[in-house]
């Protein structure tokens, strides 16, 4: 009876490690598809921060905005992220969010919607910045939404996600922003769970057999 105790107990060690390695990189990124317009009007957007910056960028000339569905502008279902930045030196705009519960060591996914307004006179970047790194950077030529992926590893357990571009002479269009986690480091208390569970079931394995 003891030795049966000792097997469920063991068991339950294991399967608590187990699901504590796989249980990391549950992330989800708010109003990922630019549909909740913020305080301030319909080109602000709910849990994102928006900016400008570089040389000669202002909000006069560059910014973000909610494209409506009516334009077509939107991936799924209505509205989308617009960058519309004119590109002097280093003039670029954007949006941020920050990213909590991640874990270190671990390998996280994105992906997104993204596509410009025009080919004439092509002239665009689109970024992607995940905890001060830049994982996605690429001149778009697709007028038609397409997906487009990058991989970035945590070095803490939040990070800032940054989405960021110019475009001249139109817009560029990003929308539905998903996160998951590739791979998943597990923490030392993780691998000594699994390790007192996995020797605990070799001790009742040892007196089973004594006993046959």
């Amino acid at each position: 009876m003891h030795r049966n105790i000792l097997f469920r107990s063991a068991t339950r060690l294991v399967l608590a490690a187990t699901l504590l390695s796989s249980a990391a990189g549950a992330q989800s990124i708010a109003n990922a598809g630019f549909e909740v317009a913020g305080t301030g009007g319909a080109d602000v957007f709910a849990n994102w921060t928006e900016f400008v910056s570089g040389a000669g960028c202002t909000t006069a000339n560059s910014g973000v905005g909610q494209g409506s569905t009516s334009s077509g502008n939107g991936a799924n279902p209505n509205r989308a992220l617009y960058i519309d930045a004119v590109p002097p030196t280093g003039c670029l705009a954007g949006v941020a969010q920050t990213i909590s519960g991640l874990t270190v060591g671990t390998t996280y996914s994105f992906s997104f919607a993204a596509r410009i307004g025009s080919t004439s006179n092509l002239e665009n970047n689109l970024a992607v910045l995940f905890g001060g790194t830049e994982i996605f950077a690429q001149e778009l030529s697709n007028t038609a939404y397409a997906v487009f992926t990058a991989t970035g590893v945590a070095t803490s357990t939040s990070a800032e996600l940054r989405i960021q571009g110019y475009n001249r002479p139109t817009m560029t269009f990003v929308d539905n922003v998903t996160i998951a986690a590739v791979s998943t480091v597990p923490e030392p208390s993780t691998y000594a769970l699994l390790g007192t569970g996995i020797a605990a079931l070799g001790l009742v394995a040892r007196a089973r057999r004594r006993t046959v």
